[in-house]
């Protein structure tokens, strides 16, 4: 038996996610409730300067109530494709223009609970 979705309702929609709940039968018969973050996709760059530095961003981040040194990241545009989404945003955030995007991976950020996917990707020629 495999895992079945009995019941999936929307709770709640805003500007970068949605949330909803599902009830879900167990490969035992049981039944669970999930909750799960539903997200358009996001990238994260790594960009490097001339010399192989890399660029961090400093920004408050009001979940945690502190300012974070981050690498750029930004969230997807509705059908955006990652690349024009990662020079955006090292663009936005660094003040830089990437020479060239390499992609280094993708992956779910917290399957857990979210359907948020990641890629990954650095300047190849540096910036």
């Amino acid at each position: 038996m495999a895992f079945e979705v009995i019941r999936s309702d929307a709770k709640y929609r805003c500007r970068t996610f949605a949330v909803r709940q599902d009830v879900v039968r167990l490969p035992d018969g049981r039944t669970t409730q999930w909750d799960i973050v539903e997200h358009v996709g996001a990238v994260t760059i790594l960009p490097l300067d001339g010399e192989g530095r890399i660029l961090f961003v400093r920004q408050y981040r009001h979940a945690c109530g502190e300012n974070l040194l981050e690498l750029p990241a930004g969230t997807l545009g509705i059908g955006e494709p990652p690349e024009v989404c990662a020079a955006r945003e090292v663009r936005e955030e660094t003040g830089m223009t990437a020479r060239r995007l390499e992609k280094l991976g993708e992956f779910f950020l917290a399957p857990g609970y979210s359907t948020e996917y990641r890629c990954q990707s650095t300047p190849a020629d540096r910036i």
